[in-house]
């Protein structure tokens, strides 16, 4: 069996705070998370910023577009900081940093940050796909990427989800990835099975409820993101402390 941390990442908004936020970070610090999720954009001027969709709320009657507007007018005129100080926060609190790369042009950016802080090890990248994996060959080296295979299953059958699974497996592998993401209501204890002993990591999202916290150790995943860090924590312990199937040590 593969021992795994079960690593828990507060998804971005956890425990009802703003998402991308100071509040945020120290939350899921207090919650006992392992490391938290950050939606990162660049600005105009190539600044850093954390921002889930591509427009923002703005002082003014108009959205503002992230990638074509600078920094200093998203943060005047829509309340945005720059993502260096709350990665620096996140840091300083000893999370691990779950990046999901909204925008491919930040990429050499955040890597030139995470060098700078010796934070390379401790960030994970996720948002990319089978071509952005491909294309960014230059962008990424250094960095620990999840492929992700986030919604290629919609649609697909238990058969087609593992034929897509090994090959994203294979990929992974053959590309450098550390690993997968993957959303958890498409697979099953099979479709992990399949990929065998030598299975890459393998993270889920989103996990929000007992049930599919159980289901996730019950897949043998290595992380989760979760709108509920200390839930899932108190739950992880009692899954594993009642299940003598399971081999996962609980820190």
């Amino acid at each position: 069996k593969k021992k795994s941390s079960f690593l828990i990442t507060a998804h971005s908004g956890a425990e009802g705070t703003a998402p991308n936020s100071l509040t945020f970070i120290d939350t899921a610090a207090e919650s006992g998370a392992d490391g938290v999720e950050l939606d990162l954009r660049i600005s105009r001027d190539e600044r850093l910023l954390f921002s889930h969709d591509p427009e923002c709320d703005s002082l003014g009657v108009n959205r503002l577009p992230v990638s074509r507007t600078d920094f200093a007018t998203l943060r005047k005129e829509g309340g945005i900081e720059g993502a260096e100080l709350l990665m620096d926060r996140a840091l300083g609190h000893g999370l691990y940093l779950n990046i999901d790369l909204k925008d491919g042009n930040a990429l050499p950016v955040l890597r030139s940050y995470l060098k700078r802080k010796g934070a390379l090890g401790r960030t994970l990248i996720t948002g990319l796909h089978f071509r952005d994996v491909a294309d960014m060959k230059r962008e990424r080296e250094g960095l620990n990427i999840l492929l992700g295979l986030d919604y290629e299953f919609e649609g697909l059958s238990d058969r087609e989800i593992g034929r897509l699974l090994k090959r994203g497996a294979a990929f992974a592998a053959g590309n450098g990835c550390l690993g997968l993401n993957l959303e958890q209501r498409f697979l099953s204890r099979d479709h992990i099975n399949e990929l065998g002993d030598e299975r890459p990591l393998i993270s889920l999202w989103t996990v929000n409820n007992d049930r599919e916290l159980a289901g996730a150790l019950s897949l043998r995943a290595d992380m989760i993101t979760t709108n509920i860090p200390a839930r899932a924590r108190v739950l992880k312990r009692e899954v594993v402390a009642e299940s003598q199937n399971m081999c996962y040590p609980v820190p």
